[in-house]
Order: C-alpha cells, then structure tokens, then sequence
C-alpha cells in the first residue's frame, strides 16, 4: 500500500511542475484557516453551518486545478489520490487540534481556572465579584461560599449522570429567570436531558 501510494505521488509530481509536498503545505495552511472560519462560526451559532466532507474534497479539488494553473483538470484519474492527500491533511491537522486541546485542559485546570463549560476553549475564572468569566462572553456570578473548585466537581457530576444514558456533549448557558436571577443550566437536545445546576440571584 505504501509503494503503491510513492508511486502514485511520483507520477503526480512528474506529470506536473510543482512537488506535492508544496501543494500539501499550501494546501494545509488553507485548511487551518478554514477550520478557524468554521469554529468561529460554530461559537457563534452552532447551527449556522453544515459542511460536509464532499465540501472539503471539492474544494480540494478547485483549489488543485487552480495550484496547476491549468484550464481543464489534469489529475481527473488520480481523484482517489487527491482524496488520500486530503484525508492526510485533515487527520493530521485532528490530531493536532485534539493534541492542543488536551494540552489546554491540563494548564487550564489549575487552581484559578477551569475550562469555560460554555465554549469548551478558553479559561474561566473569578474575577473580584466573585463571578465566572470567560472571554467568550460567560459571566455568571456564584455564591460566595462555592468555589471554582466546588463548581466545576458540580459539572462533573452532572456530565455524569447524564454520561449514564446519552453519549451526545451537553450544552451549558446562562439563563435568566422572570424572578431576577439567572439560571446556569444542562441541556441535551438528543435525550432532551435539563438540569438546573445553580440559581442566584442577580
């Protein structure tokens, strides 16, 4: 499988000028930003937009017969090869994401910050109010006698219990309430799972 695949990377790079290993760099640095496009747009409406593989690939594709400067496509026979280069990309771009996320996980749990519930990238904090924080916009005020440390083990506790029964990710919001209070809430829209995990008051 390994020789077939140099084979088949050899007779792309003869039949044209510019080396594969320039096209996957370029096209590797347009992959990153797309995905930056895309989670910005999931952070902001997680039902904003629906890409789909084949939206990848033929944007692969596009972008390949434009790399060549080519009028007609020269690579039609070699798709399955140019998906191979794309799935290359994209895994290995997963691998980094998940890489940096754990990574992220660790320095943000430290004393002073949790990762944020809500976005699930940036550090959330106690600012002198004693409220949670979050640069993604989160800001829920918690009693005086809980902690970050106390709050985020009530997280857990709640992910796991619903963990029981549904494998989906829950979501976290702030809610306020008709009674001048705001509401940090669980919801699950597979199981329709709800959970008030604190109210106080505003």
């Amino acid at each position: 499988m390994e020789a077939h695949r140099k084979s088949c990377f050899e007779a792309l790079r003869h039949k044209n000028a510019c080396s594969i290993d320039e096209l996957k760099s370029r096209l590797r640095k347009l992959y990153v930003q797309d995905l930056k496009v895309k989670r910005d747009k999931i952070l902001k409406d997680k039902r904003d937009i629906v890409i789909s593989e084949e939206d990848d690939v033929d944007f692969f594709k596009r972008y390949c017969r434009e790399f060549f400067g080519r009028h007609e496509d020269p690579v039609d026979v070699d798709d399955a090869l140019l998906h191979q280069i794309w799935e290359e990309i994209r895994l290995e771009e997963i691998e980094n994401a998940e890489a940096n996320l754990v990574e992220s996980l660790v320095d943000h749990s430290s004393g002073d910050q949790i990762v944020c519930p809500v976005c699930l990238k940036m550090p959330a904090q106690l600012d002198e109010s004693h409220c949670l924080t979050c640069s993604c916009g989160l800001k829920f005020p918690l009693p005086n006698h809980i902690n970050l440390r106390d709050f985020e083990a009530t997280l857990l506790t709640g992910n796991d219990i619903h963990s029981e029964t549904c494998r989906s990710t829950p979501m976290y919001e702030v809610c306020p309430t008709s009674e001048n209070s705001l509401q940090f809430t669980s919801s699950c829209e597979s199981c329709l799972y709800f959970n008030i995990i604190l109210e106080t008051p505003i």
